[in-house]
């Protein structure tokens, strides 16, 4: 059976060039020491007419200043002013984020009047206090306090983080800082229809945003053509009920926003995660076509496509949507995974192996040693495979698949003893999935123990019917 790879978000630290005080203090000394850091951002069009506005923040020294991207599309000017009431032009993009909504302004600020924050290397825990400072309505350096709600997944944007501090339209691209001062998250959505369901995307997304050569304003894809309001609200309430899994009630807004934004290539992406949620594997599969249409340079998009198409068992095509992937982002995990799945489904191990060694050159994660661990055991490479296994079980001792197939492995090595071991483990661990019941019943029948081997029969005859007859004939 094909196993679907997580893809985890990247891990890692940033810190930009100023020291803050890491200790917690008062809310209100804490808005006085982040004002001076938050900005107003201002879009025109050549005609001077005033398009949008949202908030920002300064990331690093020589001003760069981070806010969410579709502030800025459609517009030929855009302008920030700082908590002090000076105005500076943006003056080129140097970095951008398009499936988070992020990008990073550079600024022509003097030196040494740029006032950093600082971000935080770790995602924020459930329950901890938080402060967001933006301008909300055009109400500008105005703060909010609240509690971190939840951590959420949501592929592609990764760990989402739920506040309950308020977020109004003017507030995208607010820094969500933590007591320390430290960015946590930024602003970015909302849902309209309750109270306290607000979003940020981690700081976490910000170690992309590396700053580069400077682009023109125009380089922005949208920017060309007029973005309607619509659009771009739909679709921001569409990603707040999809961070909830509310897969029915977060498609018509993704529709939405693709009848008012035909080229929406984000929309029609996330459209397929919610038909994907719903079981509704064809069609999603369509939407994913259309996205990696529209934006053939986003790998993610690529990466979901071969996903869908994996499941719906066209595994040549899903293999050339991996690949795709590969070519346009070669360190990605969840692409190189991808490949390796295809590979196994396809009857060719050692190239699964080898794929899923290039992905943990690129990032050293459980779902890659385990990958590993199921290649080398459809080659027959058992003690290889029961290495790859301990690998993923020390980088997650929760990871109950990798217990299973060590388990495997170590039976087919005829060590029984050990592999019972590893199979209670994920039995402890998953006590719904049939596949460790079936190799702790198989490993008592070669230690000897029918008792034990029966007693797993009657939990597979409700869990896997089929396991349990091919277990019962073990048995017997």
């Amino acid at each position: 059976m094909l196993r679907r790879s997580i893809g985890a978000t990247m891990a890692a630290a940033m810190t930009v060039a100023c020291t803050l005080a890491g200790a917690e203090e008062s809310l209100p000394a804490l808005v006085k020491r982040v004002e001076p850091s938050v900005v107003l951002v201002q879009t025109y069009a050549d005609s001077g007419k005033k398009l949008a506005q949202g908030s920002g923040f300064f990331i690093s020294s020589e001003g760069d200043v981070v806010t969410n991207r579709h502030v800025l599309l459609g517009a030929d000017r855009v302008q920030v002013r700082t908590a002090s009431g000076v105005i500076y032009a943006v003056h080129a993009i140097v970095a951008e984020d398009r499936v988070r909504d992020l990008v990073r302004l550079s600024l022509d600020v003097p030196e040494g009047k740029a006032a950093p924050l600082q971000v935080a290397d770790k995602l924020p825990e459930a329950g901890e206090r938080v402060l967001v400072i933006g301008s909300p309505l055009g109400l500008e350096q105005t703060a909010t306090d609240g509690i971190v709600s939840a951590i959420r997944s949501l592929p592609p944007l990764g760990e989402v983080i739920q506040i309950s501090a308020p977020i109004s339209p003017g507030s995208s691209g607010s820094p969500v800082v933590n007591l320390a001062g430290q960015v946590v998250g930024v602003a970015s959505m909302l849902r309209q229809d309750g109270q306290n369901l607000n979003f940020a995307v981690s700081a976490r997304a910000l170690v992309k945003l590396q700053r580069g050569p400077g682009r023109p304003l125009s380089s922005l894809a949208e920017a060309q053509r007029p973005v309607t309001t619509s659009a771009e609200q739909a679709y921001l309430t569409g990603v707040s009920y999809l961070t909830q899994r509310n897969y029915s009630k977060a498609l018509p807004f993704f529709e939405a926003a693709v009848r008012e934004r035909p080229t929406y290539a984000e929309a029609y992406f996330h459209i397929g995660a919610c038909l994907e949620g719903l079981g509704r594997e064809k069609e999603a599969e369509d939407a994913y076509q259309s996205a990696a249409l529209l934006k053939p340079e986003a790998a993610d998009f690529h990466v979901r496509l071969g996903g869908a198409l994996e499941k719906l068992g066209r595994l040549p095509e899903a293999y050339e949507s991996f690949m795709q992937a590969v070519r346009l982002s070669p360190d990605s995990t969840s692409a190189l995974l991808g490949v390796a799945r295809c590979y196994n489904a396809m009857g060719r191990p050692q190239d699964a192996a080898a794929a899923c060694q290039q992905a943990i050159r690129a990032r050293s994660s459980p779902e890659a040693y385990l990958a590993l661990g199921d290649s080398f055991f459809k080659a027959e490479k058992y003690a290889a495979a029961t290495e790859a296994y301990k690998q993923a079980v020390r980088l997650d001792p929760e990871q109950w698949e990798a217990h299973g197939g060590m388990g495997m492995a170590l039976y087919r090595m005829g060590r029984s003893s050990e592999a019972a071991e590893s199979f209670k483990l994920a039995v402890r661990l998953n006590p719904d999935a049939p596949g460790p019941h079936y190799g702790l019943g198989l490993c008592a029948v070669a230690l000897g123990n029918r008792g034990m081997a029966l007693q797993e029969y009657k939990v597979l005859k409700e869990l896997d019917p089929a396991l349990a007859e091919d277990l019962f004939a073990a048995i017997y």
